[in-house]
């Protein structure tokens, strides 16, 4: 629970920095940009490519797909 709270409060500061600084507007009309665009530009970029994410996603598949199996053995050994 602690991770996706965490993984919430990342993407919700991403999107704010883009909201405020209108980068996505100031992109597709080829504006200039600021310093403190850039800056936010590199923060977005910066926390995507350090981000656990990805192996954090792989680990939940993996648990979740253990307990699946278990779940369907034990099951199955009910049934019999």
């Amino acid at each position: 629970m602690a991770f996706f709270a965490h993984r919430y409060r990342i993407a919700k500061r991403r999107a704010s920095v883009l909201n405020e600084l209108e980068l996505l507007d100031k992109i597709e009309k080829h504006e200039t940009l600021t310093k403190k665009d850039i800056d936010g530009l590199k923060y977005i970029m910066w926390s995507l490519s350090v981000s656990k994410e990805r192996l954090n996603y792989l680990i939940i598949i993996i648990f979740s797909m253990i307990a699946i199996m278990i779940s369907i053995i034990l099951d199955l050994r009910y049934l019999m």
